[in-house]
């Protein structure tokens, strides 16, 4: 579900998609973004800008911008997908992070229909509100000065935040399920986990072509009730 990214991306905002929002951003890719408006009018100008800086001024290896894909329910209507996103921001990032988000909703591949997601992608540096130039902003935090170093950075990769994300992923979607009056919930763990038959599974996803385990378990439904709930 989450993912750290590194490089910076210009693309055309997808058809599908509503355009991207941002908070929280560093005064410094505001008055970028002004600066370059007219040259660079794309639906992620705030985050390539981020993304151009963090690549230049960030320590080696380091993440420059943490990316967490969810899905989003079936269930609600767009606006109501929109509310859980912003709930979801909230709880997670809060005014502490300088973030930007998108929901997608292309057509299925395979099964047809919506497949509505959203991404989120913000940077690990904690707001402070001491205001910094970018150079600044990446440099390595100064605990008895902060406004001499960067800002402090909240590392988020590790297997255990990311299994702490995915739990609260579930709590908030289940609430808003919950809240529009649908009895569909969402699992985090894995199906394993929730003590599904491992040779269930085998033969759920063990096709190499996805075509011949989508016609597979459509002939027979019965079997796979418990992998759909």
């Amino acid at each position: 579900m989450a993912a750290a990214k590194s490089k910076p991306s210009n693309s055309p905002r997808p058809r599908d998609s509503k355009p991207a929002k941002s908070n929280n951003t560093p005064c410094w890719i505001k008055r970028w973004a002004r600066a370059f408006r007219s040259a660079l009018a794309d639906w992620r100008l705030l985050d390539w800008i981020n993304l151009a800086a963090a690549d230049r001024h960030e320590r080696a290896n380091g993440a420059t911008y943490r990316e967490i894909e969810i899905a989003l329910p079936r269930e609600l209507n767009p606006d109501q997908r929109q509310a859980l996103v912003l709930d979801f921001i909230r709880q997670e990032i809060g005014e502490r992070h300088a973030h930007q988000w998108a929901i997608h909703n292309p057509g299925a591949a395979l099964a047809g229909g919506e497949q509505p997601h959203a991404h989120l992608m913000y940077s690990e540096r904690t707001v402070d509100g001491i205001e910094r130039e970018a150079e600044q902003y990446f440099k390595r935090y100064n605990g008895t000065h902060p406004e001499l170093g960067g800002c402090r950075k909240d590392s988020a990769g590790t297997e255990e935040r990311l299994l702490e994300t995915r739990q609260r992923w579930a709590e908030v979607q289940n609430a808003h399920l919950q809240q529009h009056g649908h009895a569909a919930r969402v699992d985090h763990r894995s199906l394993a986990d929730q003590g599904a038959d491992t040779r269930l599974i085998q033969d759920y996803l063990g096709h190499r072509n996805i075509q011949h385990t989508v016609r597979y378990t459509a002939a027979n439904p019965a079997r796979f009730e418990r992998l759909w709930r």
